[in-house]
């Protein structure tokens, strides 16, 4: 919050809307007031997808950025994202310039652009594998664009079945759909260079080893999913000996690290018969109903 209202860009140009998913998050309230605030409060927590497609609803602006709460601003970033629009209004998805820090590492909101360029390529296996290139200024194309740093135009959803996140994944690869939608009608999507956010990922891989491996669980058998519901029944099949191969690759190797933990492959192999029986599951219930429309 403190790096939103420190934006180059005046406030009044801009509005916040903060959702609460499960009524968790008290400090909150300390941002009622603010006259461009909006704060959404729901009992139960409905998931990333259904909790940013309630959030959209409550928006007023054409152009949408969407962010998790542990990332922090540059503080020229939703400047450079409307640069970013106007430069080339033919995009339709733009996604901020993400880069993973741990909590000691040295960041200068300040400062001028970094050297480096965070960008998610999709790999043969269907994981979206996070690169560092080298950082230009011009805008970036890219198959993948990530939830917790996506920029885009609401008329965009009219071209990708009218509805932002399917709610049915509840979190994760929700954005991988997204993605393929998106490029199934050709828009465009890119990486901007100058829309810079660090990303505090330690977190994301730390737990009980219960709640890991649950997590292990969701995350393969959603993009097993997203997958089955977007190629045909034969595409699925002939990709599928990919796909498996990617569940345990893509445990293997962290956004924020580029070695290859071959524990990490051999532990995730090891649960892949689970993960298929969860996905036979998953599927089952997953086309009993349709995608959540916005």
């Amino acid at each position: 919050m403190q790096s939103l209202e420190g934006q180059s860009l005046a406030s009044d140009k801009f509005e916040i809307i903060l959702v609460d998913n499960g009524k968790t998050t008290p400090s909150l309230r300390r941002y009622r007031n603010q006259p461009n605030v909006t704060i959404l409060t729901f009992a139960a927590n409905r998931g990333f997808a259904a909790g940013n497609n309630r959030a959209l609803a409550h928006a007023r602006g054409e152009t949408i950025f969407l962010l998790n709460q542990d990332v922090v601003l540059h503080t020229r970033c939703l400047q450079n994202l409307l640069d970013a629009f106007y430069r080339i209004p033919a995009a339709s998805f733009i996604s901020a310039n993400m880069l993973m820090v741990r909590l000691t590492d040295p960041i200068d909101l300040h400062g001028p652009q970094p050297g480096t360029t965070g960008i998610y390529q999709i790999t043969r296996a269907g994981f979206a594998q996070y690169e560092i290139q080298p950082a230009g200024k011009r805008l970036m194309p890219t198959p993948f664009v990530s939830g917790n740093a996506l920029c885009f135009k609401r008329s965009a959803l009219r071209l990708v079945g009218n509805y932002l996140f399917d709610e049915r994944l509840i979190s994760y690869a929700e954005d991988l759909d997204l993605s393929l939608r998106a490029a199934a009608n050709d828009l465009e999507m890119f990486v901007c260079p100058e829309a810079v956010i660090y990303h505090f990922r330690d977190d994301a891989f730390y737990g009980k080893p219960t709640d890991m491996i649950k997590k292990y669980l969701h995350v393969s058998s959603n993009r097993l999913l997203v997958y089955l519901n977007r190629l045909s029944m034969r595409g699925f099949l002939e990709r599928l000996p990919l796909l498996i191969m990617g569940i345990p690759l893509k445990l293997g190797r962290r956004d924020n690290d580029n070695r290859v933990s071959w524990a990490r492959v051999a532990a995730g192999s090891c649960l892949l018969p689970l993960s298929f029986v969860w996905f036979a599951i998953k599927a089952i219930r997953y086309h009993k109903d349709s995608p959540e429309q916005a």
